[in-house]
């Protein structure tokens, strides 16, 4: 009687031992489930194939620590200060791109990847609520932290809601302008994140249909980074995104960073990268 007690206390014991470490297996992997989207973003719907010539040497990732960067991308046109560096030639000639309407983007050599699709947005007159004007003209931004919003045009102004600015398609002429969001300090993944970290030389591929609606990449190389461009004066992107562009640019990006600014959960600075076209090729 004694020995069939043990023996059925010891497969009691044993069944309990082989329930509990079931359940520390199944709570690893639910928790690098849960770390593997906090790190690399829910943006995994909006993900796409890279395309292999992105994925070249150039595209190494920075060995430098990711910088804290914060805050919601400020959203009025506004804001530039000079180059945080001298700004000379593009590292590539302005060689030909073929326009197209903007679909997905790729930054490879950023870590993680920037790999999320891009839509397009109207800019529109309203408040900015760092400097308090009541009437700034504000660019398009992303209604999440995951995708990139093409500033497809606007109106020329708030009394003249019927004349738009007109598109600027990358690959076009002159340059496209794009934004997006980094998130409130570094608290989980947004695509502005690290966009501090480009240096020159990087590549952008920018991917989408052409006038005969066929799949192409246009590829750009990043000219230029400017960090802690100032929201507290409508002046200094405004700046940015005119007089202080760097000889070459046919692409910009826009990004917030910096310290955030409790009192209107934004972050006081913006981030902008500027890129020149290298090529462009059927995706």
């Amino acid at each position: 009687m004694a020995v069939g007690r043990i023996a059925r206390s010891r497969r009691i014991w044993f069944h309990v031992i082989v329930v509990v470490l079931v359940a520390v297996v199944i709570t690893g992997i639910v928790s690098g489930v849960v770390e593997y989207s906090r790190v690399h973003g829910a943006s995994s719907s909006h993900a796409a194939p890279v395309p292999h010539s992105l994925t070249t040497a150039q595209n190494s990732s920075p060995t430098s620590a990711p910088p804290t960067v914060t805050g919601e991308p400020s959203a009025t046109t506004p804001p530039a200060q000079t180059p945080t560096s001298p700004v000379t030639t593009p590292p590539h000639p302005a060689t030909a791109v073929v326009p197209i309407t903007p679909e997905h983007i790729y930054i490879t050599g950023l870590n993680p990847a920037v790999n999320t699709t891009i839509s397009a947005g109207v800019s529109f007159y309203g408040p900015d609520l760092h400097t308090g004007e009541k009437t700034v003209l504000t660019l398009p931004v992303p209604k999440n932290m995951t995708t990139v919003t093409w500033w497809s045009g606007g109106p020329v102004s708030p009394d003249a809601p019927h004349q738009f600015f007109p598109a600027v398609m990358p690959g076009g002429s002159g340059y496209a302008e794009m934004t997006t969001h980094a998130a409130l300090n570094n608290q989980g993944y947004a695509v502005g994140n690290n966009f501090g970290l480009l240096q020159q030389g990087m590549l952008i591929g920018i991917q989408g249909k052409n006038a005969q609606g066929v799949e192409t990449l246009d590829t750009f190389s990043v000219i230029h980074v400017t960090t802690r461009l100032d929201k507290s004066t409508t002046t200094n992107l405004q700046a940015a995104l005119t007089t202080d562009i760097p000889p070459g640019t046919r692409l910009i990006l826009i990004t917030c960073s910096g310290d955030v600014n409790a009192a209107i959960s934004s972050s006081n600075f913006n981030t902008v990268v500027y890129a020149g076209a290298v090529s462009s090729a059927l995706a």
